[in-house]
């Protein structure tokens, strides 16, 4: 389908990839929304988002305009493609209690509306605590080694121009990619947008 990043329209595959199960479900598979350059240079940018809370009802919060210190559409104009990790344990069913299950993201954003993660991979927008501690990271590792491996498709591709950059949560789940998965052009942590520097692909 399509979503729309700053008043824009760009082309969106989500992609379900093969995972390491969690210790604690029978999850086997992780998702990740690939958003494409019009005229992409062969670079890509994984974004990891930090984790939820009780009042976010909604996941891929990150294909906003901004995201803590990139320009998601600034870096689409210039030819870069831009992954965003999803992860069991960042995706809460929705409202305070966890127990209702809207459509991931922001509906109006994506065109066709994307459907709910539960439909998609059984028991995957479970309540965020009971899958922390390892699945997660299994999740992000294998999303990575995806994007590294081009299971994508995308055209042209570059592994060299391959940048992961997360906060809060998804900074620790950076690090861990960036321990595990070769070739890694840049990888940035941070706590929060305020705290790290401005980044261009």
């Amino acid at each position: 389908g399509q979503i729309n990043v700053g008043g824009s329209l760009y082309s969106a595959t989500l992609y379900k990839i093969q995972s390491v199960a969690g210790a604690r479900s029978s999850i086997d598979k992780t998702l990740a929304l690939l958003i494409r350059a019009p005229d992409p240079t062969g670079g890509v940018i994984l974004e990891i988002a930090g984790g939820r809370n009780g009042g976010t009802d909604s996941s891929f919060i990150a294909p906003g305009p901004q995201h803590h210190i990139i320009d998601n559409k600034a870096q689409l104009d210039s030819g870069t493609n831009i992954f965003f990790a999803e992860y069991r344990g960042s995706v809460n069913p929705g409202g305070p209690d966890y127990h209702t299950a809207p459509a991931p993201g922001d509906t109006s954003v994506f065109n066709p509306p994307m459907p709910v993660y539960g439909d998609l991979i059984p028991g995957y927008n479970t309540f965020a605590a009971s899958e922390w501690g390892g699945a997660e990271e299994e999740d992000v590792v294998a999303i990575a080694q995806f994007v590294k491996n081009n299971g994508a498709g995308l055209s042209p591709f570059n592994p060299s121009k391959f940048y992961v950059i997360g906060g809060s949560h998804g900074g620790y789940l950076t690090l861990a990619v960036a321990s595990r998965v070769s070739g890694i052009t840049r990888a940035i942590a941070h706590h929060g947008g305020a705290d790290a520097p401005a980044f261009t692909a």
